[in-house]
């Protein structure tokens, strides 16, 4: 029984019971993610972006990309649409953009 126990918050974390340092907020019906949930993840070591309403982790290529600083960093935890979209990119930059997807934007399309 104490086995059990001991293994409680370590089950309760692996099913999404709860969280690390704090609560998730809870996701639309439809599975899509809440702008709150992204702008959770806003740091260099935790980067998600959302382009053309879908949520990308970015946090893999950060140091990668050759022009982290000003393309990805400042948008950690937000929409970085208008500065993708603006940008030129290599043909192969979608496909890797892909690897990268985590889920669509609450409101998007």
């Amino acid at each position: 029984m104490k086995q059990w126990l001991a293994l409680a918050p370590v089950l309760l974390l692996a099913l999404g019971c709860v969280g690390l340092g704090g609560t998730r907020p809870a996701q639309p019906e439809d599975g899509r993610l809440r702008l709150e949930e992204v702008a959770g993840h806003s740091t260099a070591n935790d980067c998600w972006v959302i382009i053309n309403g879908r949520v990308y982790n970015a946090t893999k290529i950060i140091g990668k990309h050759p022009k982290t600083d000003s393309c990805i960093i400042p948008f950690c935890g937000k929409d970085g649409t208008a500065s993708f979209n603006a940008a030129p990119h290599t043909p192969g930059a979608g496909i890797e953009l892909e690897q990268l997807y985590v889920g669509e934007i609450e409101g998007a399309g």
